[in-house]
């Protein structure tokens, strides 16, 4: 017989399924079993061996007893070796096993470290030097708690500027509102007017200059003169309307529309800043645990202090709500089908002795995790999220952030499963049995059993025997 170790047990059962593992405890306890027949049998033969030594040590210290006794003796001897023969099989110290109903349930152990239940990140309002510090990093706030005074100088003068520009805009858009009174519109409307009379006049002078030409009164040359004058202000008459509907193109409706958008974005921009500037009293928008920045770059994780410089828009730092947890770790590829959302979780750790807490599955990941999709030899991993959602002020006291658990998830539970020890059992030929004793006659028989779910050293029975049932341990009968 092949004895197996420990060691060897552990690591035939790490590498095969739960059913090859199965039958690989069937075949150990076997084993064990056989091997316990063994033994007890050879306990008898050593028992009979000394028997007959004893036996015959005295024969030969009596042989002068005379051939009666000794015939007596070989008589007593062979009854003695019939009855050693038709002795039963079950051993003188069986170990006895009564099946009773009881609750079983079917159990996955997760690990992993707490994270709060959910995190806000706190966002830098305006860009300047920390004025003043209200909190220290891992300290428990308040809702509404100030934690930081950011300096607004610079937003003081970013603000007048927006509002200088805002007031422009206003002016640029109540001048367009009202464009067609605007001096600028009546200049030109006046300076074209002022061309249209000195034309006319040029035009009354040519015509009687022309009467007194024909009349032989005055030279050609001045008549050529006054008709060039009437041309160059024919072509200024024109050039101030073209400039007059220029001028008036101005204050159309795109112009104005144009116009009040500035307005607004000047406006908006105003506010922004005068928002800004009263964000720079920044506080906590919820309960909770002030930590760095999680998961941020290096350099935007350094603590804030009194004087720091921040930019607009740099995450400051995190706030953890505490009012629970989650917990995140990985499952094994044959188990997650086994798992569902809100399944209930007992959480314990060695860091809270004596504290359990109940929680359920919050997140299932579809998606292996990616350091196990590439492996090769091992299976892949899914990640999975447990969520606690609240927990009592005694609690808080005692967990923090990083705390390392223990999780059992319940798969399965019936209250009344009948466990039987692994070494009642008789595994051969593809089949189980154990060895039960009749009700009525007390003698032993083999019945055949179906087996369901196993434990370390227990196999529930599905068919085959029933409560009260008493068993002793499997031999072949």
């Amino acid at each position: 017989m092949v004895a197996l170790s420990s060691y060897d047990y552990i690591i035939i059962k790490m590498k095969t399924s739960q059913k090859d593992y199965h039958q690989l405890q069937m075949a150990f306890h076997e084993l064990e079993e056989e091997k316990l027949v063994l033994e007890e049998r050879l306990r008898k033969i050593k028992q009979q061996r000394s028997f007959l030594v004893a036996i015959i040590i005295i024969i030969t210290g009596l042989s002068v007893g005379g051939y009666f006794w000794a015939e007596k003796f070989n008589n007593y001897l062979n009854q003695t070796n019939d009855w050693i023969a038709t002795a039963p099989e079950t051993p003188i110290d069986a170990e006895f096993f009564i099946v009773e109903p009881e609750r079983f349930q079917t159990k996955l152990s997760l690990t992993g470290k707490i994270e709060p239940l959910d995190q806000m990140e706190v966002i830098s309002p305006l860009e300047g030097a920390i004025q003043e510090k209200h909190f220290e990093y891992g300290e428990l706030v308040k809702k509404g708690q100030t934690l930081l005074v950011i300096n607004t100088t610079k937003e003081k003068v970013n603000y007048r500027e927006a509002s200088a520009t805002y007031i422009k805009a206003q002016q640029t858009v109540n001048k367009l509102r009202h464009w067609k009174t605007d001096p600028e519109v009546t200049m030109a409307q006046r300076n074209l007017l002022k061309s249209q009379y000195t034309l006319e006049s040029t035009e009354r002078e040519l015509a009687e200059t022309q009467r007194l030409f024909e009349k032989g009164i005055v030279p050609a040359s001045e008549l050529d003169n006054l008709k060039q004058r009437v041309h160059n202000e024919k072509l200024d008459y024109q050039s101030m309307q073209e400039q007059l509907q220029l001028i008036l193109e101005k204050g159309n409706k795109e112009n104005l529309r144009v116009a009040e958008l500035e307005k607004k974005n000047a406006q908006f921009r105003m506010q922004e800043i005068e928002q800004r500037i009263k964000n720079a009293r920044v506080v906590s928008p919820i309960e909770g645990v002030v930590l760095l920045p999680i998961h941020r770059n290096e350099e935007l994780s350094q603590e804030i202090q009194r004087g720091s410089f921040v930019k607009q828009d740099q995450v400051l730092f995190t706030i953890a709500n505490m009012a629970g947890f989650i917990i995140k770790s990985k499952v094994d590829e044959v188990d997650i089908p086994k798992l569902q959302i809100n399944q209930k979780v007992t959480i314990t750790g060695d860091a809270f002795e004596g504290i359990t807490l109940e929680g359920a599955i919050s997140r299932i990941s579809s998606q292996a995790d990616k350091d196990t999709m590439s492996s090769d030899e091992n299976a892949s991993l899914f990640p999975v999220t447990i969520a606690v959602s609240k927990l009592t002020d005694e609690q808080k006291q005692h967990l923090r952030l990083g705390m390392s658990t223990k999780m059992e998830v319940i798969l399965s539970e019936k209250p009344d499963a009948l466990m039987v020890p692994f070494k009642m059992l008789i595994y051969k030929e593809k089949e189980t049995w154990v060895t039960k004793l009749d009700k009525e006659t007390g003698q032993p028989q083999k019945v055949a059993v179906k087996t369901g779910t196993t434990t370390v050293d227990r196999v529930e029975i599905l068919e085959g025997l029933e409560a009260g049932d008493k068993l002793v341990v499997g031999t072949e009968l």
